[in-house]
């Protein structure tokens, strides 16, 4: 039997990957500031370090302004009792942010225009606001989950004031009953 031939025999090694102009304008910029640049030790007051311009720069591009982390954290949101009765007032009457069936509820130009007015109105960032709707919508149909099934649980005056404030999305949530994992491979 002859033998068997390796499979990426034929293969060619692939090249390098290219530098783009941007990443070579980059690596250029940093040989220039490790060349010119004093030591850490020879700085003086008023002198930035390579490192501290770098920083410096990629602020400016960043154009950091009052955008919500990037990163995820808990983000814990808090809204006074009028606020949060707004906010429940304001959404029943814009159905179109939860209601998929309606023809507007895929114009996010729409939706975000709405949520930018009710963010100036309450005086809160935008993705605040989703937060505080999106965590008790998704609380409210775990506590309604757990009220349909067996046993009668006792819950917290909260938790009784979010099953009645958000009802009006139970015609509008339901329950996704999980699939069974099964196994793929063979023996």
């Amino acid at each position: 039997m002859p033998p068997r031939k390796n499979r990426n025999q034929h293969k060619k090694a692939a090249p390098p990957p290219k530098q783009t102009e941007e990443q070579t304008v980059v690596a250029d910029e940093n040989d220039v500031l490790q060349q010119n640049s004093p030591s850490d030790d020879s700085l003086s007051d008023g002198q930035m370090s390579a490192e501290d311009i770098r920083q410096r720069t990629m602020a400016e591009d960043d154009g950091q302004s009052e955008k919500p982390p990037k990163k995820k954290t808990k983000t814990s949101v808090h809204l006074t009792t009028e606020q949060e009765q707004n906010m429940i007032e304001w959404l029943m009457n814009h159905e179109v942010l939860y209601n998929k069936k309606l023809e507007g509820y895929k114009d996010t130009k729409r939706k975000a225009l709405l949520w930018q007015k009710q963010s100036e109105e309450i005086g809160l960032p935008v993705y605040e606001l989703k937060t505080w709707y999106s965590s008790l919508r998704t609380r409210y149909t775990k506590l309604r989950k757990l009220k349909s099934g067996d046993g009668d649980p006792e819950y917290s005056e909260r938790d009784q004031w979010v099953l009645q404030s958000f009802s009006f999305l139970a015609a509008f949530t339901y329950q996704v009953n999980r699939r069974p994992l099964v196994s793929v491979s063979t023996p």
